[in-house]
């Protein structure tokens, strides 16, 4: 076929091979920067969870130890303001919902996946954070934390790799192809011209500079070839001379066998 056949040349395979290295090392990129990616915005979400984790205790601890429901709602609600934080309920020690937001009371919260390994995988973060004071639980809030961000960051950095890795790709290809052309091309001029040699037919030297090794390949193949021209011209005139010195070696050897014939027969001419 002749995709396959492409291949088959020095170019094709020159283009096939800087490729697949390439894709190999992008796709290491790829992953390595991911990996750095996830691992530091991870971190940056564990220190502002703990931030608002502090915060939150801090302002609800004293309002649940006077049972001062209405203010716990007031900073729920004011809470639920910063981005992420897709519901707050606020739970006694005995287990009862006393305040919450953009969340029905009369259901139960989502189970706490915080202890979950890969933190980027998950939709939605279900954390459950102790309200103490003085030592004391007044009961827990429960949060559910929007984890869209870290999906949507590793789908940009993912698509900004593949597009720069595709550009390195394609410009590195261009690039490998014009010299692999060049080196190609004056490959096959040099086949051909020693095809031409071995046909018989008149050599015409080849262009090229000594400016790199296949440029000194070329001037030596030309020195060759017309060194190699010049023996098959001696030869041909070397050849010529025996020819002729062979006719006239013939020439007077008919003479001298016409003379003998004649000093026989007693004529002489």
């Amino acid at each position: 076929m002749p995709a396959f056949k492409a291949f088959r040349s020095l170019r094709g395979k020159l283009i096939a091979l800087t490729v697949i290295v390439e894709l190999i090392t992008l796709g290491a990129v790829v992953w390595n920067s991911e990996r750095l990616a996830e691992v530091h915005l991870t971190r940056q979400f564990e220190l502002r969870r703990a931030e608002i984790t502090g915060l939150l205790q801090a302002a609800i601890g004293p309002a649940m130890a006077q049972r001062d429901y209405a203010a716990v709602s007031d900073t729920l609600r004011a809470a639920q303001q910063l981005q992420g934080l897709t519901y707050l309920v606020m739970v006694d020690e005995e287990g009862q919902s006393v305040a919450s937001v953009n969340w029905d009371r009369s259901l139960p919260t989502p189970a706490d996946n915080s202890s979950e390994p890969d933190l980027a995988r998950l939709g939605d973060l279900h954390t459950r954070i102790p309200v103490l004071l003085e030592g004391r639980s007044y009961g827990e809030l429960r949060i559910g934390i929007d984890l869209s961000f870290l999906r949507d960051v590793r789908q940009i950095l993912l698509l900004q790799n593949l597009l720069l890795g595709a550009l390195g790709i394609l410009l590195s290809g261009v690039v490998l192809g014009a010299l692999a052309h060049r080196l190609t091309r004056r490959l096959g001029l040099l086949t051909t011209a020693s095809e031409d040699l071995g046909a018989g037919r008149p050599f015409v030297a080849l262009p090229g500079l000594a400016d790199d090794d296949l440029g000194t390949v070329v001037q030596a193949f030309n020195g060759m070839a017309a060194a190699l021209e010049r023996r098959i011209q001696e030869l041909r005139v070397s050849e010529a001379e025996q020819r002729a010195q062979t006719e006239a070696i013939d020439i007077e050897r008919a003479r001298l066998d016409a003379l003998l014939s004649a000093m026989r027969i007693g004529l002489v001419f």
